[in-house]
């Protein structure tokens, strides 16, 4: 099964390219990533908060700080998603 890429708008397109610039200066930065990933699936792939939780209910990578570091963006990203 292949995941469909959407079609942007040149909008969409800029807001990504701008996503992209500010964690390139610091990738580290958990509520950059958290909303990169809210406008990913929200915007790009128009998934509801439903769906955003029952996928991120279903990740179960890494462990140790690399796990605390993915349910942190995943925290974040709920947060981001509800305001």
């Amino acid at each position: 099964m292949k995941l469909p890429m959407p079609e942007l708008s040149a909008a969409q397109k800029k807001n990504l390219a701008e996503f992209a610039g500010k964690l390139l200066k610091n990738p580290r930065d958990m509520k950059e990533r958290a909303a990169l990933e809210v406008f990913i699936a929200r915007e790009l792939y128009g998934l509801s908060l439903d769906d955003w939780q029952h996928l991120t209910g279903t990740f179960t990578f890494g462990s140790g700080e690399s796990k605390a570091e993915l349910d942190e963006i995943i925290r974040q990203s709920l947060a981001l998603w509800k305001d």
